[in-house]
């Protein structure tokens, strides 16, 4: 689907469900999205392709209406199994519009339990959770899923925003997890700046 069509049906499905406003524009015009969808696509193209790996686990906890986790793309030979959890059951129903082959569920941390999580998206809505609150909440999922790849965003100048923290992936992760890979700056609103940091367990 290309972008003018996307926008059109997006704009519908927005009006129909009630979309929240701050998800009306769409992943290609927001940097930092397309940055995210292209990195993963690459680590598991570079990983992954051509090896005898037969699925991957992607979970995005706060997908709105899932424009990062149902943009990424698998390599051939990889079935990617792709769950987004949200608390907005109205985006949601956009989401399952959007991107039919992703599961969405309605829900957040505490309903992610259980399963094998090659990677788990943590972008956009973290930086209202104070941190000692968001370490349990990761915590939680680390230790009752087998976790791979953690995918979050870094907000710095957060003083004066409507962000409230800046998180430190060291301390949330408790030094399971060791950074790997660190996104150029990108611009957030009322001057904070966006830095998307990739994690890897035991890495």
């Amino acid at each position: 689907m290309n972008e003018i069509l996307y926008d059109i049906k997006k704009k519908i499905l927005g009006r129909i469900y009630s979309m929240g406003e701050w998800h009306e524009s769409n992943w290609f015009d927001r940097p930092y999205c397309v940055s995210v969808i292209k990195e993963i696509s690459n680590y598991m193209q570079s990983h992954y392709s051509g090896t005898n790996r037969r699925s991957f686990t992607i979970v995005e906890i706060g997908c709105g209406c899932g424009e990062i986790v149902g943009n990424i793309r698998a390599p051939k030979n990889i079935k990617m199994i792709r769950y987004g959890y949200d608390i907005n059951n109205n985006n949601l129903k956009v989401a399952k519009w959007m991107y039919p082959k992703v599961i969405f569920r309605e829900g957040t941390f505490g309903d992610v339990r259980f399963m094998n999580v090659d990677c788990l998206i943590l972008i956009n809505f973290i930086h209202n959770i104070n941190p000692d609150m968001l370490k349990k909440q990761i915590y939680n999922i680390i230790l009752n899923c087998d976790v791979g790849l953690i995918v979050m965003d870094n907000l710095i100048n957060v003083e004066g925003t409507e962000y409230m923290y800046s998180h430190d992936g060291n301390y949330l992760f408790d030094n399971r997890y060791k950074m790997i890979k660190k996104s150029r700056g990108f611009k957030a609103s009322s001057g904070a700046r966006r830095y998307i940091t990739y994690w890897k367990r035991g890495a």
